[in-house]
């Protein structure tokens, strides 16, 4: 079962193939085109401007993620391919380096802590204590008598 999102993205990839050029469509296995054409959305309308390079286009992740699998398999030569590969890694690093950066166990128990350091401050200066009236009329008295 292909999900709506794949679906919506097929009809995006099929319709920047029907604008390609002759030579990329005919590395890419009749099969595979096939099996898109059966399983495109039938609901949805792509707003590709034809106009735009491929790079300027509004696509949707699914899309991008086609192409690049399109271009890796079937299109770019073997030093391409090396170089998408490792521009992928790279991009995987970063990302990879981010989350961890974001979800560091360290940092969330340390930020944790600190919040928790801070709200017992203001609890504790929030509370105040006065003495009442007599207190005061006791301690007077005391200080008096001393």
């Amino acid at each position: 079962m292909v999900s709506q999102e794949y679906r919506e993205a097929i009809v995006e990839v099929l319709e920047i193939l029907r604008y390609s050029d002759k030579e990329i469509t005919e590395k890419i296995p009749k099969s595979l085109l096939a099996f898109w054409e059966r399983n495109q959305s039938d609901t949805y309308t792509p707003n590709i401007n034809h106009e735009q390079k491929l790079q300027e286009m509004n696509l949707k992740p699914k899309t991008k993620a086609i192409l690049t699998m399109l271009y890796i398999n079937y299109v770019c030569n073997e030093e391409e391919k090396r170089q998408v590969q490792i521009f992928l890694k790279e991009n995987e690093e970063r990302y990879q380096n981010h989350l961890k950066e974001k979800y560091n166990e360290n940092l969330l128990f340390k930020k944790k802590e600190r919040i928790k350091q801070q709200s017992i401050k203001n609890e504790t200066a929030m509370i105040s204590y006065e003495p009442s009236w007599i207190e005061k009329i006791k301690r007077y008295i005391k200080n008096k008598w001393k």
